[in-house]
């Protein structure tokens, strides 16, 4: 009987997460090119986003906007545009000129249940090639304990210049508090944009909700078996 109520409470539990859930999306199109604060807000929630370095970090730098084919671009001089692809605006590194290349470090002020992102021109040039490869890892607090990974991996072909790679984790193993998009080799002019993630519910109204709906539950099954 206690099993049956604690596999009851934890789906109830799960459903109102999942149906008071909200998906939202940072795309970068309406801010301005050049370095940006590292807070962005969407849906309730704060995205802290910073390179080099995580959040709080001493060597965490502030990324720029640039634009696609723009005179302000973080891609090197033989980049091309997207033909559209990624829009017209997204987040990188570095501006032109610049020679880095860093990885990019989001944490969120309310915890989501999954995400995913597009990161741009990550190819085979001279300094990353077949082989070397880019990953979104999510944890369920500051960067320490693992929730979910997902790579892509250079293949053997060539990529052409602005190619846009996604990479999601849509069923992390706990709730996601930050996420590291990290690079095997550094490949200057790299950007990301278009962070999907969903927000989950305040855990006091899920309870509640959870409660509401297990007691419903527990009163029709009682019917039943006056029946």
């Amino acid at each position: 009987m206690i099993h049956r109520f604690r596999i009851c409470t934890l789906a109830a539990v799960a459903l109102v997460f999942g149906l008071g859930a909200r998906a939202a999306t940072i795309d970068f199109e309406g801010l301005p090119t050049g370095l940006q604060d590292t807070f962005l807000s969407s849906d309730g929630n704060t995205l802290t986003i910073t390179v080099d370095a995580p959040p709080g970090d001493p060597g965490a730098l502030t990324p720029a906007v640039a634009d696609v084919g723009g005179v302000t671009t973080a891609f090197v001089p033989n980049d091309t545009p997207f033909g559209g692809v990624g829009g017209t605006r997204f987040l990188t590194d570095a501006l032109s000129g610049l020679t880095v290349a860093f990885d990019y470090f989001i944490s969120f002020d309310r915890p989501v249940s999954s995400l995913s992102l597009n990161v741009y021109d990550f190819r085979k040039d001279s300094l990353a090639g077949i082989g070397d490869s880019v990953t979104l890892t999510v944890f369920s607090d500051a960067f320490t304990t693992f929730a979910g990974s997902n790579s892509f991996i250079i293949p053997a072909a060539f990529l052409p210049d602005g190619n846009v790679l996604t990479l999601a984790v849509p069923l992390p193993f706990a709730l996601i508090r930050s996420a590291a998009i990290t690079f095997s080799a550094p490949d200057i002019g790299t950007g990301i944009d278009d962070i999907t993630f969903t927000t989950v519910p305040e855990p006091w109204t899920a309870f509640l909700l959870g409660a509401g709906l297990l007691g419903m539950g527990v009163l029709r099954r009682r019917q039943t078996v006056t029946r």
